[in-house]
């Protein structure tokens, strides 16, 4: 310990005991306190916190082995995800909310005239801001999707002419 920490101690009535059980390579002290001196921070020095433990993360394991063959993934996981795939997303909401069945699961889903009605919204939306930058195909696809579902939700909704 410094001479100068020492005078401080003395002076302020108070001494400083290290009661660590370790010394400062880590080694356990029989005796229970260890046998070298440390000063106290001095008041320009906050006193230092321990750093939380942090929990031990498991190690990384090997990632699965990657899938080669084409019939181990399921189907229509190797389709390019394009314009014409987010309509016919949007629009098996439409239908389904329509109560059509599912395609897949069979399942009818209930009519739900309010989700149709924001389907048919995002669609339009899609159809006015992509006005022009579509190719043929899509354009066709999209106005098909759109012209149908919005005479099945009329038809759904109950609406005469």
């Amino acid at each position: 310990m410094a001479e100068g920490t020492r005078d401080k101690d003395e002076q302020s009535g108070f001494k400083v005991s290290d009661k660590r059980h370790f010394t400062s390579d880590g080694d356990v002290i029989e005796g229970g306190t260890a046998t070298e001196e440390t000063a106290p921070p001095t008041p320009s020095e906050p006193p230092a916190k321990a750093a939380p433990e942090q929990p031990r993360q498991p190690e990384p394991q090997d990632p699965p082995a990657a899938q080669t063959a084409d019939d181990e993934l399921p189907p229509g996981a190797d389709d390019k995800v394009d314009f014409t795939h987010l309509v016919m997303s949007l629009a098996g909401t439409a239908y389904h909310a329509l109560g059509m069945p599912d395609p897949v699961t069979k399942q009818k889903g209930a009519v739900n005239l309010p989700a149709v009605s924001q389907m048919i919204d995002l669609l339009t939306v899609l159809d006015e801001k992509t006005k022009g930058n579509l190719n043929s195909q899509e354009e066709q696809i999209l106005t098909g999707i759109l012209t149908e579902l919005r005479g099945l939700y009329v038809q759904a909704s109950g609406f005469t002419a």
